[in-house]
Order: C-alpha cells, then structure tokens, then sequence
C-alpha cells in the first residue's frame, strides 16, 4: 500500500515523455525529470542494498529513448482526427 502512495505522490498520474515520427522511424524519450528520478533509483538501490530498486533503475534507464525503424512495423493506422494511433510491429500478435 505504501508503493501505491509513493508512486502517486512522484507520478501524479503523468509520465511526461516525448514522441518522435521522422522518416527515420518512430522514437520515444523520457523526460529530464523522469530520467533522474531513474537514476536517483539506482543511487538510492544501490545505497541501501536493494538490488531489486538498483535492477529496476536499470531497466528504466535502459528504455530512457527509443528508435524504432520504419522496417521494423508491420502495419501503422493513423487518422487526423483521433489523438490516439494504433502500430503494430512485426512478430507481435
């Protein structure tokens, strides 16, 4: 119950993240704010000998910016009208 108060007193329910589409591909990046809070998690882990916390750190570092090339999507639906877009890359169901 205590993660449930933590994450909603850092999140708010908001990940602040930038989208990319270029003709390169499709990218994601994390915001400034998001990126230190994961390194703050792998200081803090790591301090207090919690390898799960640092691994988690790790993991969410390791996804801070994303590029997926145009080769890489199977199918790609987008309308002008709707915020939402629906991607499909291949080898996913």
């Amino acid at each position: 119950m205590l993660l449930v108060f933590v994450t909603l007193a850092v999140y708010w329910n908001r990940f602040p993240c930038k989208f990319t589409v270029s003709s390169e591909g499709a990218g994601f990046e994390a915001s400034t704010r998001q990126r230190n809070l994961n390194r703050i998690a792998m200081v803090l882990g790591a301090l207090a000998g919690h390898p799960s916390v640092a691994g988690a750190g790790f993991l969410a570092q390791s996804k801070e910016s994303l590029l997926m090339n145009w080769g890489m999507f199977k199918t790609c639906i987008s309308t002008q009208s709707s915020v939402s877009s629906a991607w499909k890359i291949r080898g996913e169901q």
